[in-house]
């Protein structure tokens, strides 16, 4: 069985659904947590970049058509 991080709040629900989970030997279900935070992170990351690049492009911000 592996080590399993607090999940702040949830401690009774980790206990009882994360441990058995990894004590059978499955997948914790955390993981798709820690998966899609990442992901949501990358996505953020890409909104900035797309802000960013207008500014460079109107950097008078006078304001674009998308004609």
């Amino acid at each position: 069985m592996e080590n399993l991080l607090a999940m702040g709040s949830y401690e009774a629900w980790s206990t009882a659904v994360r441990a058995g989970l990894a004590w059978l030997g499955e997948a914790d279900p955390a993981l798709t947590q820690r998966e899609l935070a990442s992901a949501s992170d990358n996505d953020a990351g890409l909104l900035t970049e797309l802000l960013e690049g207008w500014v460079e492009i109107d950097p008078s911000r006078e304001g674009l058509t998308t004609r």
